[in-house]
């Protein structure tokens, strides 16, 4: 009984994390799109999205896809919500 529970727990488990993997891959994939299309502030927004998502995951995987959306608003950091993502990086 013990052990069915445990492998329950495993497979749910598992499932969190790809789930957590999967939304931030889509979360960065949205936001490079909206930097692209120029909307700047939409794009932060969805960045920080994707930035609660990777909280406590132990692979670098997903920064090394939120990085470079990072560097790309530099320029418009006057705005509100660049200024508070780029802040939530920093610190």
């Amino acid at each position: 009984m013990q052990r069915a529970r445990t492998l329950r727990c495993g497979t749910c488990l598992r499932s969190a994390l790809n789930l957590s993997w999967l939304a931030n891959g889509y979360l960065t994939w949205l936001a490079d799109g909206y930097l692209t299309a120029g909307e700047v502030e939409q794009a932060a927004a969805t960045t920080g999205r994707a930035l609660e998502f990777s909280t406590g995951v132990a692979s670098i995987r997903p920064w090394q896809r939120i990085a470079p959306l990072l560097d790309q608003p530099r320029p418009h950091a006057d705005l509100s919500v660049i200024r508070v993502l780029l802040e939530h990086v920093a610190g």
